[in-house]
């Protein structure tokens, strides 16, 4: 189907006329088939000059048809061309990059399509297309590319250790890039949202990087140093005085706590797992776990293992998710610290034992922060 015929197909697809809504669909239905209208879809979607209402239905008809067709065993179905899907790949980085959300979002879902079935086998020019966008000084790029690698290592979050081969080489390479948006964000005086959007990406981007294990890249003490404080003032960091004003329900739903909530997913999982050295497995986790409970670390990590302060006004402070049983893992009853503030702290039943952690200290760190 010629570009300007699916593009008033697509605008018949909103039409507010039933019979000619049916009728549009039918016939992207017949074309689905046809060579190269997986191609077309996805130029529609990324071309700029197109209404914006018919690029969202075009990248949605496009997901669609490549959540299909891409890769399927349903016998007669329609599949994709090695062709069409050569050009896709190809071309759906920088369509990705330069639409706005709510095609990218739909672009995305494709995204994370090819991936898991083509990477890195089919897709080995997906990386070095991917870091140049990361070094670039266009906002849109560096947001695309951020979204792009969020995507990638999630493909690897729950994977073992052999089929995160792919993951570890690339990361060698994009944790310093990473490392280096980090610190700019951080340093960022602007208070937009976008800088808090930026920062949860690279946040989520570290979980599924790191969720099976520590990567070569961290266990450089350059690299742990750079993130560990990084982490740190992520927490610290005070957020905007109208998103601070903002009512919980509100405030769940705003991307700057967001941010600060995967901050602390972070945090959390990093004491919970690296906290306890003789507990680790020998390899990275071990290396990792000695840099991360040696005495000039445990103070870059928020004070005696204290993993987030968050400021609430008119409220009550409560130690969650309270003291976590080492042996039995169920947490005890919640302190109730009865101070203006709301904190967050994990403890383990080796802290309270060891005296490192008491209640006298959670207050002392409370009244520092006021």
């Amino acid at each position: 189907m010629e570009l300007q015929q699916l593009c008033t197909t697509l605008g018949g697809c909103m039409s507010s006329d039933q019979a000619q809504r049916v009728a549009a669909e039918q016939i992207l239905k017949q074309h689905e088939p046809m060579k190269g209208q997986v191609v077309h879809l996805l130029l529609v979607a990324a071309q700029e000059t197109v209404d914006p209402a018919v690029r969202q239905v075009a990248s949605i008809s496009f997901k669609n048809l490549v959540k299909r067709s891409w890769e399927t065993e349903v016998e007669g179905e329609h599949h994709i061309t090695e062709e069409d899907k050569t050009v896709v790949r190809e071309n759906l980085l920088e369509s990705m990059i330069r639409a706005p959300h709510s095609v990218q979002v739909q672009l995305g879902e494709v995204f994370k399509s090819v991936v898991y079935n083509d990477f890195p086998e089919k897709w080995p020019q997906l990386l070095p297309s991917l870091y140049p966008n990361l070094v670039s000084q266009e906002r849109n790029r560096v947001h695309g590319a951020l979204y792009a690698l969020r995507i990638l290592t999630r493909k690897y979050e729950f994977r073992d250790e052999e089929e995160r081969a792919p993951l570890t080489e690339m990361l060698n390479h994009v944790f310093p890039v990473l490392l280096h948006i980090f610190q700019a964000l951080l340093a960022s005086p602007e208070g937009t949202p976008d800088v808090a959007e930026y920062m949860k990406l690279v946040c989520k981007t570290f979980w599924s990087a790191t969720y099976m294990g520590i990567p070569d890249i961290l266990t450089q003490q350059e690299q742990f140093v750079g993130w560990m404080t990084c982490l740190h003032s992520a927490v610290t960091k005070p957020v905007p005085a109208d998103v601070a004003a903002l009512g919980p329900e509100d405030a769940k739903s705003h991307v700057y706590w967001k941010a600060k909530k995967w901050v602390l997913h972070i945090t959390f999982r990093l004491f919970n797992r690296y906290g306890i050295n003789k507990r680790c497995k020998d390899g990275n986790d071990k290396a990792f776990s000695t840099m991360y409970t040696g005495g000039a670390m445990h103070l870059v990590l928020l004070q005696k293992k204290i993993m987030s302060i968050s400021f609430c006004n008119n409220t009550k402070c409560m130690v969650a998710p309270c003291i976590k049983s080492a042996s039995a893992g169920k947490p005890q009853k919640k302190l109730d610290l009865k101070v203006p503030v709301a904190i967050a702290i994990i403890l383990t039943r080796e802290d309270l034992r060891s005296g490192d952690i008491t209640k006298d200290l959670v207050l002392g760190v409370v009244a520092e922060q006021h």
